[in-house]
């Protein structure tokens, strides 16, 4: 995985609200502001090139190979790890927020250790790092004898 997102160019825009401006030029824009998606009010989101993660996650809807994601939170940290794994190759996230400790419980990207930075941020390095081995042993089983 830590290969795959640093071939990616994976961008980020911190502390930036987003314009329609800044948006042009990507195959797609998926917004990603939360279980209950809030409206980010930019101009031109009800074009035909943007999707909410609902839309991707759930009904499959294609995205093209450059991709803005609108929100870093637990929905955002998924739709990122979901893109990278898939092969995307250009990702952009976008989030104005710093993580709390209210977000831990929700965002598996984030640890106590992320507070007060900014989502965006910790979510690009948490797809970077390498993962740690979880599991020292594998077995298929009891052995014959």
């Amino acid at each position: 995985l830590k290969r795959r997102v640093e071939t990616t160019g994976v961008q980020l825009h911190l502390n930036k609200a987003v314009s329609a401006t800044d948006l042009q030029g990507y195959d797609e824009v998926v917004v990603a502001t939360g279980v209950s998606p809030r409206d980010p009010k930019i101009a031109g989101q009800d074009h035909p090139k943007v999707l909410s993660y609902i839309d991707v996650l759930r009904h499959k809807k294609p995205v093209g190979q450059k991709v803005a994601i609108i929100g870093a939170g637990g929905i955002g940290c998924e739709l990122v790890k979901n893109l990278v794994l898939m092969g995307f190759d250009d990702i952009t996230m976008v989030d104005l927020d710093k993580i709390d400790y209210s977000n831990l419980n929700r965002q598996f990207l984030f640890r106590a250790k992320h507070v007060d930075r900014s989502k965006a941020e910790v979510a690009r390095e948490a797809v970077l790092a390498p993962a740690p081995a979880q599991c020292s042993r594998a077995s298929r089983g009891p052995s014959a004898t």
